[in-house]
């Protein structure tokens, strides 16, 4: 069995990118070399307020795309019913729970933290950064896709482009630096 995980490239148009997809046997390892254990805790992880609402949406993305894969195998008139014992429909269902349970965490985070700079989500394992950097980096893969799909359009703003396509690596550069810069992405679900 294969997973996929994808790497997002730059194209040789400024501000756009080209997705290049790899398949890897299942079980085999992303973690960097002298990678902590996912059961590793972190103490007093602190995001700041750019990085949380970018998470949040990252999240808010990932939610609505494993909910669209689970309602169209749910809503198959043939095929939910044999679907209902399988155990891969359980793991999306779980990580679609999982995934809008920290997205309303980091809401009402970012609600009570008003005008701060940060906000904290204290002691956090390093499987759950894994997680979140994971679906940090496929999130800014799909703005890259939306900008590319933006840039293909005959009036599109060419110096808004660029602008964008800034604002897209400034997020995937926060996703190296700490909490995140010792962290490998875990693998999403397909």
């Amino acid at each position: 069995m294969f997973g996929v995980f994808c790497v997002f490239k730059p194209r040789h148009t400024p501000g756009f990118a080209s997705v290049t997809v790899y398949h890897k046997p299942k079980g085999a390892n992303l973690h960097l070399e002298n990678e902590f254990a996912d059961d590793f805790v972190h103490n007093d992880i602190r995001l700041e307020s750019g990085l949380a609402e970018f998470l949040y949406r990252a999240l808010r993305h990932e939610e609505k795309r494993l909910r669209l894969k689970t309602r169209h195998i749910e809503d198959h008139h043939e095929l939910a019913w044999i679907a209902l014992s399988s155990p891969q429909l359980e793991v999306y269902q779980q990580t679609y729970k999982w995934t809008g349970k920290f997205r309303q965490l980091i809401d009402e985070l970012l609600r009570t933290a008003g005008g701060q700079d940060g906000i904290q989500l204290g002691d956090m394992k390093h499987g759950m950064l894994r997680k979140l950097k994971a679906i940090g980096l496929a999130y800014t893969g799909f703005l890259k896709e939306e900008l590319q799909s933006y840039g293909e359009q005959p009036y599109h703003a060419q110096p808004v482009s660029e602008d964008i396509a800034d604002g897209i690596q400034g997020l995937e550069e926060q996703l190296s630096l700490k909490p995140f810069d010792a962290v490998s992405p875990a693998e999403l679900l397909p």
